[in-house]
């Protein structure tokens, strides 16, 4: 409903709010008194971002912002040192690439912002907990 009404623009302003929401301070609180919205909306939120950005050549400039706030999300969610991949992370990475994929200038922005070293870490997780071995069963 939000991107019928807003298009990727609604889209971008729900992930910022949930970048806002998954940043906490000492506390647990969230700085910027945001709440945090629940993990399954978050992930539905990336993985619509995914699939519109892989359906359509759309985006232009849209898609570095839509790098900038996933890439941020991505390292909200923290290192991914749990026993499970969490829904979000695995979404944020599979948006990342649809985002980079075929424009070197993105892949200079991820790197710019980051995003390698937290890819990097996600991947190491799913090879080690064998995840990948989950997902083709």
């Amino acid at each position: 409903i939000l991107y019928n009404l807003s298009g990727l623009s609604g889209l971008a302003h729900l992930l910022g709010a949930a970048v806002a929401g998954a940043a906490l301070d000492g506390n647990g609180d969230t700085p910027t008194g945001t709440a945090r919205l629940p993990d399954r909306v978050v992930a539905i939120t990336v993985w619509t971002v995914y699939s519109i950005v892989r359906e359509e050549e759309c985006c232009g400039s849209d898609k570095a912002a839509l790098l900038h706030l996933i890439v941020q999300l991505l390292a909200a969610e923290g290192s991914c040192n749990g026993p499970r991949i969490t829904e979000v992370q695995s979404a944020c990475c599979s948006a990342i690439n649809a985002v980079v994929e075929g424009d070197a200038r993105l892949g200079n922005l991820l790197i710019d912002l980051g995003g390698l070293p937290l890819i990097l870490g996600y991947l190491r997780h799913y090879v080690a907990t064998g995840a990948h071995q989950e997902q083709l069963s």
